[in-house]
């Protein structure tokens, strides 16, 4: 069993000391934050407010936020939303940081098998799902791919492979 440094220390502290899970250390970063900083939140406490106590609020207007880290995180739209014991972390992006390239044809340099931790080919993946080739896409290993957002990070074409490896999943989740 792996687990983070958080969840070894709540474990020490719900087993040694009797205290239950009331509290997360949480990053708030990105360039809209008055203070971005680590911060000891109570779990379910409102973003909203987390945001204004601990950071004193925004400096530009927010377009994006991010739960979870800019890789694998979660995208909201909202700071209506609890802080819960799994947000370790959360980004605000600016309108100027969320523009989106346009997708370009893939110039097959292999950058993102490179990145790939699981040795995936996300190229072949996004491939068999925009051709809609299902049989080719069992074979493909598309489960063992842990969503981290290496591949579309690394494409120099701005392909956006972890969704086309999230439509590949909800395509053979189907059968």
């Amino acid at each position: 069993m792996v687990q983070n440094v958080a969840t070894a220390h709540a474990v020490y502290e719900a087993v040694i000391e009797g205290k239950p899970l009331i509290e997360r250390c949480v990053t708030l970063t990105g360039s809209c934050l008055r203070k971005p900083g680590n911060f000891l939140i109570r779990i379910g406490s409102i973003l909203g407010d987390v945001v204004e106590e601990c950071c004193g609020g925004f400096i530009k207007k927010c377009a994006k936020i991010i739960l979870g880290g800019p890789m694998m995180g979660i995208t909201h739209y909202s700071l209506d939303v609890p802080i819960i014991k799994g947000i370790t972390g959360v980004v605000f992006l600016s309108e100027e940081e969320t523009e989106v390239s346009e997708e370009s044809p893939c110039i097959k340099c292999s950058k993102c098998v490179d990145v790939c931790p699981v040795n995936l080919i996300p190229t072949d993946i996004a491939r068999a799902v925009k051709k809609q080739k299902k049989s080719f896409l069992e074979g493909l290993n598309v489960f063992d791919c842990i969503e981290c957002g290496a591949c579309s990070f690394a494409c120099p074409a701005r392909v956006p492979l972890v969704q086309y490896i999230k439509l590949a999943k909800i395509e053979l989740k189907k059968k």
